[in-house]
């Protein structure tokens, strides 16, 4: 994916003091906050934002957040609320006037956001996007809910390793474009609920999948791709009211009982996977490679 757009805004919950500057040259505003995470239990954060470009993933280097912005200062309005006692961060960037669009006359995006957090509190990340595009590396966190929404733009969101601890609900709900979605197994989720609007969707299941966890895949038009897991049995279904709008390649190894379709190996392991997967109009395929 070419450029990482959409913006996403960490907040710390043990909060310093930013450090910004607008550079009179350019117009934007930098802010840089590191925090430490080190003996906090839970962190809860809530984030509606506008339009940028974002990367966020795992702090390799220590257990701290820490959140770089850059982003043109006339252009956006930010408010964070914090309330430390009860572990929850409230963050709003919001660009002032829409009518106007990007005032950027380069390819220079309107923001940037860089964003690496800490893998030591048990994390619930509630994110709000509307337009442009997002580079989401959330393995080897301790996240417990999850909830991304993004109205248009492209999507890359990875688990490259196994989340710490089991996720009770994963959401990810990509409006209109391109969303790709990998390794979501590494998740570890119980729950996972995908609903995309328009556009190209790639759900990857592959990785560490939890026992007797439960995936639903909504997609309303475009191409829908499944991958599923390969660490679990699985059975699946195909339906829906617009299920027949869609042209179906389906895989083999699977037997039809009622309305699923089981693995050839569910009966002989534990470790299980439901999958309800509702197509649109356009093409899906599901593949499962061992």
């Amino acid at each position: 994916m070419k450029g990482r757009w959409i913006l996403l805004m960490l907040v710390p919950l043990c909060a310093e003091i930013p450090a910004h500057a607008d550079d009179p040259e350019d117009g934007y505003r930098r802010e840089r906050q590191a925090i430490s995470a080190d003996g906090m239990k839970k962190l809860i954060v809530e984030v509606d934002v506008s339009v940028g470009e974002l990367r966020i993933g795992r702090n390799p280097g220590s257990d701290s957040l820490i959140a770089e912005l850059e982003y043109k200062g006339r252009d956006y309005r930010s408010k964070i609320d914090l309330d430390a006692e009860k572990g929850r961060a409230l963050i709003r960037l919001k660009k002032r006037d829409w009518r106007h669009g990007n005032s950027n006359r380069d390819d220079r995006p309107p923001a940037r956001v860089t964003v690496l957090l800490p893998s030591g509190p048990e994390t619930v990340l509630e994110a709000r996007l509307k337009a442009g595009e997002a580079d989401l590396q959330l393995g080897g966190l301790r996240l417990r809910e999850t909830v991304i929404s993004i109205w248009a733009g492209e999507l890359d969101l990875d688990f490259d390793r196994p989340n710490l601890i089991p996720m009770d609900y994963l959401e990810v709900n990509p409006k209109i474009g391109e969303a790709s979605l990998r390794n979501l197994a590494n998740a570890r989720s119980l729950e996972t609920d995908i609903d995309a609007g328009i556009g190209e969707l790639t759900a990857d299941f592959r990785g560490a999948a939890e026992p007797d966890s439960r995936v639903r895949i909504d997609h309303d038009i475009g191409e829908t791709t499944v991958l599923l897991p390969d660490s679990a049995a699985v059975r699946y279904s195909v339906g829906g009211v617009t299920g027949f709008m869609s042209h179906k390649i389906l895989p083999s190894g699977f037997t039809d009982r009622g309305r699923y379709r089981y693995s050839d190996d569910f009966d002989r392991f534990q470790n299980r996977s439901t999958f309800i997967i509702t197509p649109g109009l356009g093409e899906l395929r599901v593949d499962r490679r061992n």
